[in-house]
């Protein structure tokens, strides 16, 4: 017995099959603006953190060789510093210094520091625009020898493309783990 196709049921058979290609191949060209759209977006998050580690990187590099002029080239005229230290009666207090202060710690250290070297992990970076937080735990190194310990918290700006740090605070330990 020959199956006969009604007409009807033939074009009707052949706009689904029609709409449905449509559907997947629609479906499919989301997926893949989605996925270019995701990589493109990591990828300027990732050039982004990778540039605010090479502001930090670059700080430390100009306290580590002495260098003025490499440490306030990664800083904001208006930078603002800040240690929280424990006082000997255990009172926690703030203690301010402004980039001046702390350029003259770096080159007058006395001459038996041959090396500084502080040692930081990028434990979190998030960024806003043209505004970063940066939390990095750290280890400072004095002649090879751990000295203190504790956490920096930086604040980055970034200014004509370049990123700036324009706040440090810190805590520093004598007893680290």
């Amino acid at each position: 017995m020959l199956n006969t196709i009604h007409p009807f049921q033939f074009f009707s058979t052949l706009i689904f099959n029609t709409f449905k290609y449509k559907i997947i191949k629609m479906k499919t060209l989301i997926l893949l603006f989605a996925i270019t759209i995701c990589n493109t977006l990591f990828s300027q998050t990732k050039a982004t953190q990778d540039s605010i580690k090479g502001t930090i990187h670059t700080f430390f590099d100009g306290m580590e060789s002495k260098d003025t002029s490499l440490i306030r080239s990664t800083t904001t005229s208006t930078i603002t510093m800040q240690t929280i230290q424990r006082n000997a009666k255990g009172e926690v207090k703030v203690i301010n210094d402004g980039i001046d202060g702390f350029l003259n710690q770096v080159i007058s250290l006395p001459e038996n520091i041959k090396k500084v070297e502080e040692k930081i992990v990028f434990e979190q970076i998030l960024i806003d625009a043209d505004m970063a937080m940066v939390w990095t735990p750290f280890k400072l190194y004095i002649n090879d020898k751990l000295y203190s310990c504790g956490v920096n918290h930086f604040q980055l700006v970034r200014i004509n493309n370049d990123w700036k740090i324009n706040f440090i605070i810190d805590t520093r330990r004598k007893t680290c783990e």
